[in-house]
């Protein structure tokens, strides 16, 4: 079977916690060489997710791509740092000791401050388990198509093969007419000219120019 190395495989999945797509294209290279395109969540699952790929492919230049999505109802609750809003609440009475008529504090704007709300925790351990099984399937999904593309290669080779020998068998039983022909009009063009040629000589040159024309070794090949 001829398997092609152009392909290409779409999977999704959807969980509580989000979502997850892989994208695999694939195109002809002497060896086998992958590129990645993962969320940071996922990035130390690199390694894995490769011999995950190398079970299924020996050759060929692979694109993996990953999107997650998260499921914003499944974030964790926002954590207040309590360390920076003591800090800001003692600048901003320090300053209010100066300047006694200045507006309130906006809560909002102090959730603006730098590193007043803490960046939410994510357990990145389901995404992870999931992107994996997930490149599971589509990497069978790409074998398929790439089988199926080899499939339609076969195809098109062995049409151009039939016709190719269908050419070649036309031509074998030509050669004999077409050299014929050959030394019937060099001999014509040398009864034009009206004069004495020697017939061992002629029958030399005509031997030369055969061999010259001669593509029996081309219709071998």
């Amino acid at each position: 079977m001829i398997r092609s190395m152009t392909g290409f495989a779409r999977r999704e999945k959807q969980s509580d916690w989000g979502t997850l797509s892989w994208e695999l294209r694939s195109v002809n290279h002497r060896y086998l060489e992958i590129s990645w395109r993962i969320p940071e969540e996922i990035r130390p699952l690199e390694p894995e997710l490769r011999k995950i790929v190398s079970r299924y492919l020996k050759r060929g230049k692979i694109e993996c791509g990953l999107r997650l999505r998260w499921n914003e109802d499944a974030l964790p609750p926002l954590k207040i740092n309590s360390t920076v809003l003591s800090q800001l609440a003692a600048g901003v009475r320090d300053v209010g000791d100066y300047f006694p008529e200045t507006a309130p504090v906006n809560p909002l704007d102090v959730l603006r401050w730098p590193r007043a709300v803490e960046d939410p925790e994510r357990d990145a351990g389901p995404a992870q388990e999931a992107a994996a099984g997930l490149l599971d399937e589509a990497l069978a999904e790409l074998v398929v198509a790439r089988e199926n593309e080899g499939g339609r290669l076969a195809e098109l080779l062995l049409d151009r093969c039939v016709t190719i020998a269908t050419l070649v068998k036309r031509a074998r039983t030509r050669l004999p007419e077409i050299r014929s022909a050959l030394r019937e009009k060099t001999l014509e063009r040398l009864a034009q000219l009206e004069t004495e040629v020697d017939s061992d000589r002629l029958e030399q040159e005509i031997v030369l120019m055969v061999q010259k024309m001669d593509v029996d070794e081309e219709l071998d090949r």
